[in-house]
């Protein structure tokens, strides 16, 4: 009874069980398929809302509206899922699923649920055992069915899965896709699809200035960016749309801000922060004035100058005082090229500062008001340094290569010409092969800054002997204690020492070729001008001018070894060569000071084999010995007319004389005009000074002046008569001059006045006057229109206002412009001439420019520093031309040689080397 009644409770418990664990899966797959179903319901419209804010950019309002639908729909969901937990399934609703699962059960597994819950209850006595029958049935079939409840979860789980990954496909691919999602469901976050950046936000900027404002938009980039201001003291913002844009990058542009505004900028869906320009007063300087002192030794009176940009001669002091519009708490000097230099301050808003100027440089003038805005010269002024240029030396009398005997005595006439002044003059000299020697020259005078001094070279206490060579020339130091003195040098002559009838030397006969002769002494005179420090190039190509010049000599040497030449000549004709190539080795080395040694020495040989082969002449290129000694068949006397074909006649030397002439007379006029500034200058300092005696130096001066005078025709006349009366060998460059033998014999009135014009003679500056045989004939050559000028403006200078002077000061720029124009034409035409001269004059032609605008301002101290290195300039134009002039034999005449075929490639080559050097 016991068991029986034991069974049947297990058999209750078992199907009780199986009943609840049935209607738990119910409720647990109830309550995962609604949370499913609403997450994916959520996820669907979260997406929806994202999708439509990120093509439409919805207003916060309707962003509200969407946020607040999703929060409707997680409110439901959480509300339902509560339910499903707070009503689990019953017994029955379970067995009532078991039921809809099996059919074939029928009504069993509820009717046994209702007696397990107490629906139902046994009322008669075989009810029990019949419960109890059911009961242990259901129990039976319950564990052999499925458990149910699982059904209708898949669709669920399914949209859910499939807004999720909508989601993240947004998030992962779309371009602010998590902004969109961020702003559709936290619409109050400060999100934005366009990101903007404004530069340079607050500034501070100075009235009137450009500003350029640069917004950087990121993210989306937008289709309507715009700028908005807001001017001060205005209600309404104005806005212009911004267009250009690189990468997202628009500039807007700010014209000459007048006053304070704020701005922004949009676009999109972005707004940047209200920034501020204020404007202030920037410190400028309103007057400028700078003082220069100029190094004692030039005793040049300070000058003044409103101009910031300086031109002045280093070592010169300047002090600048500049006045700001503005009170300034600091004021500085920032150069390009040397230490700032700090302005002081004198109380009454006046600020000055020293400095000396030692090199070029630019410099900006810095200030700082009191509130720290700064200002400064957006543009730098110039300082430029010049120095002091070297005294510009001339050999006027010879002047030239020349023969003479051993006991003449060599009168010599020199001028020289500096910008601050001259020094010591001397002549130095030398036998080749010997120590060099010097004498002191006497000053004769000085006119518009240009001093004539002369020296007399004794060649008897040399002790010479016949074909030896002197070489000489004449050097000059200027009054720089600084960093000097400077020293100008001529041009290196020649004497022979020969016992033909003196004269011209033997590479300067009148009509005759090129020689071997000419070609050392050029090579030798070019050496000596070579700076130590000078570029490699031009030493090599000196090496090369002398190595083709001792290929000349072998050829020499060859044609006199085949005939029988004497030893001695062939002798010291072999020394010549050697030295020419040791000469060449040093040149090579860019050893300047070890090569003019065997140059001079090769040159001395040369003429030591004229000495005993007189056949020789002077060495001419097309050799005569082979016309004269020589079989028609030898190398040398071969003639042939290759060269002639190849190489065209270089234009006619007239035009160079006349370039040189004009550059002469355009180098006294300015210096005429030079010297009226410092006249002036001298006259301001020296105002206290009596009116007799200033009167009486003025016509002094002007009667020096006068007597100078190259084109005066009665003095000519006596020199003339005095020069053809005396006995003696005549010497100088176009002078005329003559040493007497019989000097007594001449009336005493002409020996004075022609010692007189001799102390006196300007016309050496100008060989076209003048023009003399070298035996005392002298020929008269009337003076041009701008002698004439210039003899008038040289009287007339000291009484000259600034006007005039100005207007004198830009004739001769121009002239001198015309001057580089005829020069650079040359050029085009003639290689010897080169570009440098034209350059030169060019330069020159600007700088006198300068000088009279300078004199039209009133800036007379700038007028002279300009006006003083557009002199120095036309000084470099005459030396570059007196050098092409006097070598115009050994270059012009090589062109017109007749040479052996075998030796045209040579010839050629020598010949572009000569054009090149120049």
């Amino acid at each position: 009874m016991d068991m029986n009644a034991s069974n049947k409770d297990d058999f209750a418990q078992s199907a009780k069980e199986r009943l609840a664990q049935a209607g738990k899966t119910k409720d647990e797959s109830k309550r995962l398929g609604w949370g499913a179903t609403m997450g994916a319901a959520i996820l669907f419209a979260a997406l929806l809302l994202a999708l439509i804010d990120y093509w439409l950019v919805l207003p916060l309002g309707a962003r509200l509206a969407g946020s607040g639908a999703l929060a409707a729909l997680v409110l439901l969901g959480i509300y339902r899922l509560i339910r499903f937990y707070r009503q689990p399934t019953s017994l029955k609703e379970a067995a009532l699923d078991t039921e809809a699962e099996r059919p074939d059960l029928g009504c069993e597994v509820s009717t046994a649920a209702e007696y397990l819950t107490g629906e139902r209850s046994a009322t008669h006595e075989y009810e029990p055992e019949l419960v109890a029958a059911l009961q242990s049935k259901v129990a039976d079939e319950l564990r052999a069915a499925p458990v149910p409840g699982r059904k209708g979860l898949l669709v669920p789980l399914w949209l859910f899965a499939g807004a999720l990954a909508g989601l993240l496909l947004l998030a992962a691919f779309t371009p602010a896709g998590v902004t969109a999602l961020t702003r559709t469901a936290l619409p109050f976050v400060d999100k934005h699809y366009t990101r903007v950046e404004v530069k340079p936000g607050n500034i501070e900027i100075p009235v009137g200035r450009d500003l350029d404002i640069t917004n950087i938009f990121s993210g989306r980039l937008p289709n309507d960016a715009r700028f908005h201001w807001l001017e001060a003291g205005s209600n309404d913002w104005r806005s212009v749309a911004l267009n250009s844009s690189t990468n997202g990058v628009y500039v807007h542009s700010l014209r000459s801000v007048p006053a304070d505004l704020k701005y922004r900028a949009t676009g999109s869906d972005a707004t940047s922060d209200v920034y501020e320009i204020k404007t202030y007063v920037p410190p400028e300087v309103k007057a400028f004035s700078v003082k220069i002192d100029y190094p004692d030794y030039s005793r040049h009176k300070p000058t003044v100058q409103q101009t910031p940009d300086i031109n002045v001669l280093r070592a010169s002091s300047a002090t600048v005082q500049i006045t700001p519009n503005v009170k300034l708490s600091k004021a500085t000097l920032r150069f390009s090229a040397a230490s700032n230099v700090e302005l002081t301050g004198d109380g009454e808003n006046r600020w000055a500062a020293n400095f000396k100027i030692t090199k070029d440089t630019d410099y900006w003038i810095e200030l700082v008001d009191e509130k720290g805005h700064k200002g400064i010269n957006e543009k730098p002024f110039h300082i430029k340094a010049m120095s002091d240029t070297p005294p510009r030396v001339e050999m006027i009398e010879p002047g030239k290569d020349i023969r003479a005997a051993a006991t003449n005595t060599v009168p010599m006439r020199i001028s020289v010409a500096d910008d601050f002044g001259v020094g010591e003059i001397k002549v130095v000299y030398h036998v080749l092969g010997g120590a060099e020697q010097n004498i002191l020259a006497r000053r004769e005078g000085e006119t518009n800054g240009e001093v004539t001094a002369t020296a007399e070279l004794r060649l008897e206490s040399l002790g010479l002997k016949e074909y030896q060579v002197v070489a000489y020339h004449a050097e000059a130091k200027d009054d720089n204690t600084l960093d000097g003195p400077g020293v100008g040098r001529s041009r290196v002559y020649f004497i022979e020492i020969t016992n033909e009838e003196t004269g011209d030397s033997k590479t300067k006969a009148k009509g005759e070729k090129a020689n071997l002769l000419a070609i050392q002494k050029q090579i030798i005179s070019d050496t000596a001008a070579l700076a130590a420090a000078a570029p490699a190039d031009k030493f090599n190509q000196l090496a090369e001018r002398e190595k083709v010049a001792r290929e000349f000599g072998q050829m020499y040497l060859s044609a006199m070894s085949s005939n029988s030449a004497p030893a001695a000549a062939v002798a010291e004709m072999e020394a010549a060569l050697k030295d020419m190539q040791q000469a060449g080795s040093q040149l090579g080395k860019r050893k300047r000071s070890d090569a003019l040694p065997p140059e001079e020495s090769a040159l001395a040989h040369l003429y030591q084999a004229l000495k005993q082969m007189p056949a020789l002449k002077n060495l001419p290129v097309k050799p005569e010995l082979a016309k004269e000694k020589l079989p028609q068949s030898d190398r040398l006397a071969a003639a042939l007319e290759a060269i002639k074909k190849k190489k065209k006649e270089e234009p006619d030397d007239k035009q160079i004389e006349a370039a040189l002439k004009e550059a002469r007379d355009l180098s006294r006029a300015q210096a005429s005009v030079n010297a009226a500034l410092r006249n002036d200058d001298a006259a301001d300092q020296g105002e206290n000074e009596g009116d007799g005696q200033a009167a009486n130096e003025s016509a002094k001066k002007k009667n020096e002046k006068s007597q100078a005078r190259p084109g005066n025709k009665n003095q000519q006349e006596a020199k003339s008569k005095s020069a053809n009366q005396a006995q003696g060998q005549g010497q100088g460059k176009g002078e005329g001059q003559a040493q007497g033998e019989d000097k007594n014999d001449q009336p005493k009135d002409q020996k004075d006045q022609a010692k007189q014009q001799a102390k006196n003679q300007k016309g050496a500056n100008n060989p076209g006057q003048g023009q003399g045989d070298g035996k005392g004939n002298k020929g008269d050559e009337p003076q041009s229109p701008k002698q004439q000028g210039e003899e008038q403006s040289d009287q007339d200078s000291d009484q000259q206002e600034p006007e005039q002077l100005a207007e004198k000061q830009d004739e001769l720029s121009k002239e001198a412009a015309a001057l580089a124009e005829m020069l650079q034409r040359l050029a085009s035409r003639n290689t010897r001439v080169g570009q440098h001269a034209g350059q030169k004059a060019g330069q020159a032609a600007k700088n006198m420019a300068a000088a009279a605008q300078s004199m039209k301002q009133g800036n007379f101290g700038a007028a002279g520093v300009n006006g003083l290195q557009g002199e120095a300039e036309l000084g470099e134009v005459i030396s570059q031309l007196e050098k092409v002039v006097a070598g115009r034999v050994e270059r012009a005449d090589v062109a017109n040689e007749d040479f052996p075929k075998e030796y045209e490639a040579l010839i050629s080559e020598y010949l572009k080397k000569l054009s090149h050097a120049e």
